[in-house]
């Protein structure tokens, strides 16, 4: 599979990572991760990150909940199957229930 398609495939989730990035930054949301598939958003101090996370899980959008010494952060997972609605849709939900938690 790698050497029929992995070129391409790494190329499409470059993008994707790329597209989560600049919609994340574009609604002044900061990402870390560079330019590595899993993405990191840091919450701010007092937000209920297990609220948080419940809620993107019930709009569809699958994220981890991180904890420590810098505080707690959610974390996504971008894939090469990812459409860009997929994206899309989880920068809206991601928007959407952090501007809630303020």
């Amino acid at each position: 599979m790698n050497r029929a398609c992995g070129d391409a495939l790494r190329g499409v989730l470059r993008q994707r990572v790329a597209q989560l990035r600049a919609a994340l930054a574009a609604c002044g949301v900061a990402s870390r991760g560079g330019a590595f598939p899993v993405q990191s958003v840091l919450l701010r101090a007092g937000t209920d990150g297990a609220a948080l996370h419940a809620a993107l899980g019930r709009s569809g959008v699958d994220v981890v909940l991180q904890r420590g010494g810098g505080g707690a952060a959610l974390s996504l997972l971008l894939r090469a199957d990812h459409t860009p609605a997929d994206i899309a849709g989880a920068v809206a939900a991601l928007q959407y229930h952090l501007l809630e938690a303020i």
